[in-house]
C-alpha cells in the first residue's frame, strides 16, 4: 500500500511538472578552451543537465530538477560550477521578475539613482 501511495504522488508529481511547457537545458565545459556552452537540450553526456517548469500560476512553485554528469571525466568544481550556471540560466526569467517586483515594492516613487545603480537602471528601464 505505502509503494502504490508514493508512486501516485509521483506520478501526480510527473503529470503536473509536464502539464506546461517545460525548459530543458544543458551546460558542456570543454577543458581545453576553458569555455562552457549551454544547450535547450536534456543530455547526460554534458557537466550538467536538467529542467525547469515554472508553475508559479499554477500551484504558486517553479520545479527545477538538476543532475551533475556521473563521468569522472568533469572534477567536482567543474560540476559545481556547471549545475551552478544551468540553475541560474534556468531561473533567470523568474529571479529578474522577483527582483523587479522587490524594488518596486521598496521604492513605489521611483528608484533614487544612488540605490539603482547599472543593475537596476537596466533591469527596470
Amino acid at each position: 500500500m505505502k509503494k502504490l501511495v508514493l508512486f501516485v504522488i509521483f506520478f501526480g508529481f510527473l503529470f503536473t511538472l509536464y502539464q506546461c511547457s517545460p525548459i530543458y537545458g544543458a551546460v558542456y565545459y570543454d577543458s581545453k578552451t576553458n569555455t562552457r556552452l549551454f544547450s535547450n537540450k536534456l543530455d547526460l553526456n554534458g557537466v550538467a543537465t536538467g529542467m525547469e517548469n515554472d508553475q508559479v500560476d499554477l500551484d504558486g512553485f517553479e520545479k527545477v530538477v538538476l543532475k551533475t554528469s556521473s563521468s569522472n571525466e568533469y572534477t567536482d568544481l567543474e560540476k559545481s560550477y556547471g549545475i551552478g550556471l544551468l540553475e541560474g540560466i534556468l531561473t533567470s526569467d523568474r529571479i529578474t521578475q522577483v527582483y523587479q517586483n522587490w524594488m518596486k515594492m521598496r521604492y513605489p516613487h521611483g528608484i533614487p539613482d544612488q540605490v539603482a545603480g547599472l543593475s537596476g537602471k537596466t533591469l527596470l528601464g
